[in-house]
């Protein structure tokens, strides 16, 4: 989706071209774009040495870890990363619904969640940002690899990343971390506290309706077991990937 002021936090896209619309229609419903990326304005692929890929998955799933992980195997040169949650809309955040909070009293610390707002909506993303972004960072990883003649592993991870089916349009490959309530509960309580009744009213429910109409790309899409220890996940990507660890070697690494 991409938010604007006049449509529902659940709106899947807001399209500002009809090449837009057309693209975002045919993803949502399963059918295969006729044109090529390039025509709904993604950059071009030529280099053959940029792979971008999309994480994604419940609170706590170990997005940001794999990303970094990813990061120190591959070095900052070759491997860039880009949270999702720099891209919270703290403007929209406020109007879509009540306070994570009820009313009940707020924990001890510095936390967002304590903010007015509804932080786990699509809303809260600014997507429209997030896409703009994202083509502007392919285009420089395709010049840069296209130059040196390098690879190079675009990441990009969030909780909602695959929600606005022209991003995912961008992603070469995409990672689900699965947990189950269970294990996704234990981890948030233990890092990021919330009352029980956010957590089963808001929090949950939110993942639960993001994962079900989630943009899958059948043939790209890798679900990874959250709850393998951080390398184990780590090998199990760098193997779905088919990239060498190896590269570049060691002492050019940044």
């Amino acid at each position: 989706m991409m938010r604007h002021q006049n449509c529902h936090h659940w709106v899947r896209h807001v399209a500002y071209s009809l090449h837009d619309a057309v693209l975002a229609a045919s993803l949502v419903t399963g059918l295969t774009p006729t044109l090529p990326p390039t025509e709904f304005g993604a950059p071009a692929r030529d280099s053959g040495k940029v792979c971008v890929l999309g994480i994604s998955g419940s609170s706590r799933g170990g997005k940001g870890v794999l990303s970094e992980g990813l990061r120190d195997t591959f070095g900052t040169k070759n491997c860039w990363v880009v949270p999702c949650d720099s891209y919270f809309n703290t403007m929209a955040i406020g109007t879509l619904g009540p306070s994570w909070w009820g009313g009940e009293t707020e924990p001890a610390g510095d936390f967002k969640e304590t903010k007015l707002g509804n932080w786990d909506s699509p809303g809260a993303v600014d997507h429209n940002k997030l896409l703009a972004d994202a083509k502007q960072l392919i285009a420089e990883a395709e010049r840069l690899s296209a130059a040196d003649g390098e690879q190079r592993l675009v990441v990009f991870e969030g909780f909602m990343l695959f929600y606005d089916p022209l991003l995912v349009h961008l992603f070469d490959r995409q990672i689900w971390l699965e947990l189950t309530y269970e294990v996704a509960h234990a981890r948030r309580m233990a890092t990021t506290p919330m009352p029980q009744s956010h957590y089963d009213n808001a929090l949950w429910p939110n993942y639960c309706s993001y994962k079900d109409i989630s943009v899958f790309g059948t043939a790209k899409v890798h679900t990874i077991d959250g709850t393998l220890p951080p390398e184990g996940v780590l090998a199990e990507a760098i193997a779905m990937l088919g990239l060498d660890a190896a590269y570049p070697p060691a002492a050019a690494r940044l």
